[in-house]
């Protein structure tokens, strides 16, 4: 399971609580293997789920939800990063990023006129820890497929 559904699934369950005890008493547990205190939606949304507490929470998760409410979930995330990369927004702040930087790869150089690599517009800190800095050009940088592919969500190197 995804980082990113484990906690989409802590907040659904938090939105489904309404104050039931045994539920919130079932969020304290996720809280623990989060390292984080809950304040807030975005709070949660911006917790980094420990290597060492995945399963657990994982386990924790495949005790509230049925697999179908996982796979509903799944599909939610999936459809709001596609409507992302799909909005008028992005597309804007993509195309002046592109133009600003000239459509080469700032890692190795490479082009798609000149050497017909597909060219990705990358977000330097990645969308699922900073979901703030998503449309802002300045944590954006061109890099080919190939180099951005290779770089994890964990790299935040800026090659520009």
């Amino acid at each position: 399971m995804k980082r990113t559904t484990a906690r989409a699934c802590v907040i659904a369950m938090l939105k489904k609580s309404e104050g039931d005890p045994k539920i919130l008493h079932t969020w304290a547990s996720f809280a623990k293997a989060l390292g984080k205190t809950y304040d807030n939606d975005k709070n949660l949304a911006n917790c980094q789920i420990k290597k060492r507490a995945r399963k657990r929470v994982e386990r924790e998760i495949h005790n509230y939800f049925s697999d179908n409410e996982i796979m509903k979930i799944q599909t939610e995330q999936k459809q709001k990063n596609i409507s992302f990369y799909e909005s008028v927004e992005w597309r804007k702040v993509r195309y002046n990023v592109l133009r600003k930087y000239g459509g080469k790869c700032q890692l190795c150089g490479r082009s798609y006129k000149e050497n017909g690599v597909v060219i990705h517009v990358d977000h330097i800190k990645p969308r699922s820890k900073y979901p703030e800095l998503e449309l802002d050009e300045n944590n954006l940088q061109i890099l080919c497929s190939d180099c951005n592919l290779g770089k994890l969500a964990s790299d935040e190197i800026d090659w520009r």
